[in-house]
């Protein structure tokens, strides 16, 4: 008997290893005029995206290469995750998206949505602010002003 978690991990894994993303490639041959946003992995409002028929990509980072020129825009003892997104970057593996979201998770973050607009001026990229007050007469307006 097979296990089903099996075939699932092993989707995820395949998911995880292409640097070409090829399922997004393959998806935007599927849905033509449909958008696949690349996102920093917590804090976007993915059913929003869905709902506009864009595809959500939440970018982890490079896993397991080198860093060679995302060392070049942040220090070394930065999170993989920012120093990795720019490498797969300026590789052109990212090339298959249409705009990147870049959300409040952290410093590093806020400054990659930043330098995204320096490095790649053509390509959509969008900084997504999130409120800190939580009256819905303040930041509840201001959340869906930003939305």
């Amino acid at each position: 008997m097979s296990d089903p978690a099996a075939s699932v991990i092993e989707r995820a894994h395949a998911l995880v290893d292409d640097r070409s993303f090829k399922s997004v490639a393959e998806w935007k041959e599927k849905n033509p005029g449909g958008l696949a946003v690349g996102h920093m992995p917590v804090y976007v409002p993915r059913p929003l995206l869905e709902a506009i028929h864009c595809l959500p990509v939440a970018i982890f980072g490079g896993g397991e290469i080198d860093i060679i020129r995302g060392d070049s825009y942040f220090q070394s003892y930065i999170c993989h995750i920012p120093r990795s997104t720019v490498e797969l970057a300026l590789a052109g593996d990212l090339a298959v998206l249409d705009g990147m979201l870049f959300p409040a998770i952290c410093d590093v973050i806020r400054n990659l949505g930043g330098m995204w607009n320096m490095l790649f001026p053509d390509a959509y990229t969008a900084y997504v602010d999130l409120p800190q007050n939580f009256d819905l007469k303040v930041g509840g307006k201001f959340y869906a002003l930003e939305l």
